[in-house]
């Protein structure tokens, strides 16, 4: 594992400042700064707090070794993508000239900025150069073989197979193209439809492209044809070192015979596999570390943002690439709303008579989401309320989005559209000498009551007064405007008759006779009773059955069962008759 701790200390390595963020020929191709949360936040806390990390998107490594795979035939440009620089225009089996490359490309462990392009399918990384113009076509050997590399082949082959751009002689079949932004340009070089020599009607379209700072080549072939009867129909993708003691190959495209039909493209990547290159990454505020990871890893660090700014955060990188240390900066911005509101106004027009109230917020916002609580209010544009379910209290919440910026309004209730009972009147029968009573059993003292006809008046308690006995009343009651229904029709009855009070007539006893007893008022209608029992009194009035000396009175009941008693009396006894004086003469 190379480290930067050494090298990153001498002052005579160069190194290459660059501010952007990479996102050409590879995507990310280094790093990549993310937050946990979204750039843009609105809260209503005094600041906002996130992580913020740099992600290694590819991790670099020594070239030293390779690693090949297959990976999806994904050309970084069309086939016949305009422009480019052409080479082997109308000639077969040369080297193209000399290719200045803008970066230096890290091939088995050396470092290289020039190439040259072959018209057979191969590139040459330069030094050591061509020995000639001469591109070869014939062989027999696999790679990895001197005969490659002492013999003018090249070092990377994409098919490399013997092919020849005068068949067709389109100008433009074989091109290359510098694209993209440091660190992440790449070399493309396309071979687009191509004839075969000696198979004139065959073709081949493919593109090899060796990236910048990655040092990954890739290998695309849409179409590669196989001339049998000419090089043994030999072709090979494959990449080897300068001396051609050490190359690598994709399974089953070394030299031989094999086709890649236009219906089955296929594409290779050669992935430097040494140790890992470390990278030294940096957060950066203001021009200040605020955080530092050496150690290869991805780079965490919380922040925190007042509300109401923006900040920006650097992601400075270190890596070292071909005997250079390079320095990429990459920044995120984090901005922080501030998200408090003023709170809702909240009209309330209550109910009044036979007109229903209503609701509306006078501030409303419709940037702001309203809810309830019971649900079921919809909040409209111009600020009104439906939805309102009379005598129901509910709550109102206003949000930006944001839990801690909500604002709850106290709960209000609209009250429902006034109803008035049908008064009940409740009514006792009438007694001796007394009137019946009335009462509104459901009586409330917010009502005012009308009789028919008019004269009553109902008290606390809903008791009636004033009335006359015996008349048929109705009455109904009004509130805020509203009558109820009328009531039934209710009598008030009138007293019960009380009989006269029995006047007794009472004659004194005689020597001859008890005294004898007269109810003076007599009223055959009534019924008499005495008091102890046993006394008659008869027609007239006369009182009998009676015994003298007792002390009597009379209770005199009519029709109703009312009565009425008379003072205490007693009939007197026959006074005794002396005995007849004996005279002794």
């Amino acid at each position: 594992m190379r480290t930067l701790s050494k090298t990153f200390k001498k002052v005579f390595i160069l190194i290459i400042l660059v501010n952007s963020i990479f996102t050409f020929g590879q995507t990310n191709c280094l790093t990549d700064p993310t937050t946990s949360g979204s750039n843009v936040v609105t809260t209503c806390e005094s600041q906002y707090c996130t992580n913020i990390t740099g992600n290694i998107v590819t991790q670099l490594r020594e070239t030293n070794t390779y690693a090949v795979s297959s990976i999806p035939h994904s050309p970084p440009i069309p086939y016949n993508s305009p422009g480019g620089n052409l080479v082997s225009v109308n000639t077969d089996d040369v080297w193209s000239g000399v290719i200045n490359l803008p970066f230096q490309f890290s091939y088995f462990n050396q470092c290289y900025s020039q190439a040259r392009v072959g018209s057979n399918g191969a590139i040459k990384l330069i030094p050591p150069d061509v020995t000639g113009n001469f591109h070869p076509w014939s062989f027999t050997q696999t790679v990895p073989n001197a005969n490659f590399a002492n013999n003018n082949f090249g070092n990377i082959f994409g098919p490399m197979h013997d092919i020849d751009p005068t068949v067709t002689n389109v100008p433009t079949q074989v091109r290359w193209y510098l694209r993209g932004q440091a660190p992440c340009r790449s070399l493309v070089v396309i071979y687009e439809n191509v004839g075969h020599f000696s198979c004139t009607t065959l073709r081949s379209t493919f593109m090899i492209v060796l990236y910048e700072t990655t040092n990954i080549i890739e290998v695309f072939v849409q179409r590669k044809d196989t001339c049998n009867t000419w090089n043994g129909g030999n072709a090979v993708i494959g990449i080897q070192n300068q001396n051609g003691t050490l190359g690598f190959t994709p399974p089953g495209r070394n030299t031989s015979v094999w086709t890649v039909a236009a219906t089955n493209s296929e594409a290779w990547r050669f992935r430097p596999n040494g140790d890992p290159v470390i990278y030294d990454m940096s957060w950066i505020l203001n021009g200040n570390v605020i955080a530092n990871e050496s150690s290869g890893n991805n780079i965490v660090t919380n922040v925190c943002i007042p509300t109401g700014t923006s900040r920006t955060y650097t992601l400075r990188t270190f890596y070292e690439n071909c005997n250079q240390v390079f320095e990429t900066n990459q920044n995120i911005t984090i901005t922080v709303n501030n998200g408090n509101f003023p709170a809702p106004n909240l009209n309330v027009v209550q109910t009044v008579g036979s007109t229903l109230g209503n609701a509306s917020i006078t501030n409303f916002n419709p940037a702001l989401t309203y809810t309830s609580a019971p649900p079921g209010l919809i909040f409209n544009p111009n600020g009104t309320i439906s939805g309102i379910v009379c005598g129901v209290a509910y709550t109102i919440t206003a949000s930006n989005g944001d839990p801690l910026c909500n604002q709850v309004l106290p709960p209000f209730t609209i009250n429902c559209l006034n109803t008035v009972n049908t008064p009940t009147v409740s009514t006792t029968p009438a007694g001796c000498g007394i009137a019946g009573t009335a009462t509104i059993t459901n009586f409330n003292p917010a009502h005012s009551y009308t009789f028919g006809p008019p004269g009553p008046t109902v008290g606390p308690g809903g008791v009636i007064s004033n009335f006359v006995c015996g008349i048929n009343y109705t009455v109904f009651a009004t509130e805020s405007g509203i009558n109820s229904p009328i009531s039934s029709i209710f009598n008030i009855a009138c007293s019960l008759p009380i009989p006269a009070v029995p006047t007794v007539n009472v004659a004194p006893a005689t020597c001859l006779s008890n005294g004898t007893a007269t109810v003076l008022n007599f009223n055959a209608a009534l019924t008499y009773t005495s008091t102890p029992a046993g006394i008659i009194v008869g027609p007239g009035g006369v009182i009998s059955n009676f015994i003298c000396g007792t002390s009597y009175t009379i209770t005199a009941t009519n029709g109703s069962n009312c009565s009425s008693t008379s003072s205490a009396f007693t009939i007197g006894c026959q006074f005794p008759i002396p005995a007849v004086p004996t005279v002794n003469v």
